[in-house]
C-alpha cells in the first residue's frame, strides 16, 4: 500500500490549506488511478468518507466536507518530494 495526503483548499473562507487525510492506495495504480482512488474514497456517497478503512481522518473538527474541484493530492514521488495535483471540474492538473 502506498499513502497519499488530501488537502481542502478553503482560502476563499479564510481558512489556510489543510491536509485533511492520508489515503492509502496500491503503490502499482498509475498516478491517475491514484488520484481518482482518492477523490472517491474522500467524497461521501453511503456514509462519510472518514470512516473508509482506507483513510486516515487527519481534521480536527467532527466532520469534514468532500473532496472537491480546486483541491489537490500530493503523491510522494521521492520523499522528500511531492508531486502536487488539483481537482479539475473533470480530472486533474500537475502543479
Amino acid at each position: 500500500m502506498y499513502k497519499i495526503a488530501v488537502i481542502h483548499d478553503d482560502r476563499y473562507k479564510g481558512k489556510d490549506l489543510s491536509i485533511v487525510a492520508e489515503v492509502q492506495v496500491d503503490k502499482t495504480l498509475s498516478d491517475e488511478s491514484k488520484l481518482e482512488e482518492a477523490f472517491r474514497l474522500t467524497n461521501s456517497i453511503d456514509h462519510n468518507w472518514w470512516e473508509n478503512k482506507e483513510v486516515t481522518a487527519m481534521f480536527s473538527n467532527e466532520g469534514c466536507r468532500s473532496t472537491s474541484v480546486d483541491d489537490f493530492v500530493l503523491i510522494d514521488t521521492y520523499w522528500p518530494f511531492f508531486t502536487r495535483w488539483r481537482c479539475d471540474d473533470v480530472g486533474w492538473t500537475k502543479i
